[in-house]
């Protein structure tokens, strides 16, 4: 079984296929507070990638609002809308 984190993952290469297939260019990722620190760095320098940034219009990213997620998309200059 994968876990959370790993499903986090998954979710971003079956969104990113769906996404090559359709060019629906919209994301929707949730649950990234499932990565640890280091994966989450990474995953959000991913996403600052010119390669992901110019594929998509729209990226969306939920999750609970620990402060090491906060602190990576902060770095990055994320627009972030905390509910």
């Amino acid at each position: 079984n994968a876990s959370q984190g790993e499903r986090v993952l998954l979710m971003f290469l079956i969104m990113d296929m769906i996404n090559q297939i359709t060019g629906l260019k919209v994301l929707l990722i949730d649950d990234i507070n499932h990565l640890d620190k280091e994966a989450i760095h990474s995953f959000v320098e991913l996403l600052a990638s010119t390669e992901i940034s110019q594929d998509y219009d729209h990226i969306f990213v939920c999750g609970i609002n620990f402060k090491e997620v906060m602190e990576e998309f902060e770095a990055k200059h994320f627009k972030m809308i905390q509910v």
